[in-house]
This record gives C-alpha cells, structure tokens and sequence, in this order.
C-alpha cells in the first residue's frame, strides 16, 4: 500500500513495546510520502541492530529509500525496484505527478526549441535568399514564440519546489545508504 502518516502510526504502534537485532521488513508498495519513509527507517533503526529488505514485487519511490536504509536487500527474480521519483500534486487538477518529470520539462522544451530552430533554420536558408545570421535569428524566435504560451503556464514556485523535493529525497537516500549499507563508504553513499 502506500506509505503515509497512517503507516507510521501503524508502524509505531505495532513496535513500540519491541527491540531485536534482525528484523526482516516484507516491502510491497509503489511509494508515498518521503519524510514519512525515512521517519519509519529512523524509527526501525533505533530499535533493530540489523534490518533486512523482502522486496516480493515491487518497491518504487519511498519504499525504495526505505530499503536504502536496511543493511541488505532480498528481492524475488522478478522484482524490482523504482527510481527516487518524489510524487507533487499537480496544481491544475491534484493527480500526483514526478517531481522527475516537473524538472524534466524545461529540459524537453529547450531541446525542442534548439532542434526546431536548427532544422528550420537549415530550411529557410535553403528556400530563400536569406543568410545564415538571419535564418537562424528568424527560426530561434520562431521557435521561441511557439513554446512561449507552454512556458508562461510554468510556475515557478512550483518548478523550484519540485527541484527542491527532488533534493531532499535524495538526500534522504543518501543519509539511508550510509547510515547502514554504506556506512564504511558514506561518499559512495
């Protein structure tokens, strides 16, 4: 299921009263919130010398942080596990989307941008008599003007919080990494 406050309360409830040395967590989950992923992980930390990742299916997103932070990770032959793509609500409609592919999309315009203005550029110095400078001056703000109306959709708020939500669960990835798996190489982490 997904991993969110209802989780951590469950898991907090459920151990409360238990310490060991091995615990082996069963993780089957397509992700959830972040900060909640890695305060379970700090809570199993403290009470466990050792824990131990069962991926049966699948562990995407969050539940991928968390068995970053297990001392080892056993996985069936099909299973698998999932990029660190910290999910956003979409501000127009609230679906959860990638803050991966949030800051993805100014990368995909300028591509398109330059690719349209390169061919087109090429085109117009062929069919006409204008010269190179003014072709490509020509199909640049050509280009421009056609991703213009998408660019001034973009918030900016939005695209930093996004930037900045990738950032933190990454860093959460990497504190996991090394404060159990590698923590004899915490700059591999």
């Amino acid at each position: 299921g997904g991993i969110d406050d209802d989780t951590l309360a469950a898991v907090a409830r459920e151990l409360s009263e238990k310490r060991g040395d091995t615990l082996y967590m069963v993780i089957d989950s397509l992700g959830g919130d972040p900060s909640v992923g890695y305060r379970i992980m700090n809570l199993l930390q403290a009470k466990y010398k050792k824990l131990v990742a069962v991926v049966p299916n699948e562990a995407y997103s969050t539940a991928t942080l968390m068995d970053l932070g297990t001392d080892e990770i056993y996985m069936q032959n099909s299973a698998c596990l999932g990029p660190l793509d910290i999910q956003m609500k979409h501000p127009s409609d609230g679906t959860m989307i990638s803050t991966l592919e949030i800051g993805e999309v100014l990368n995909t315009l300028a591509g398109s941008v330059k690719t349209f203005a390169e061919d087109f550029s090429v085109s117009l110095k062929d069919s006409s008599r204008l010269g190179k400078r003014d072709a490509a001056d020509l199909s640049m703000r050509t280009a421009v003007e056609m991703v213009k109306p998408i660019v001034e959709k973009i918030d900016p708020i939005y695209l930093q919080s996004s930037v900045r939500t990738s950032r933190i669960g990454q860093k959460y990835a990497e504190k996991l990494l090394s404060s159990r798996m590698m923590k004899k190489s915490p700059r591999l982490a």
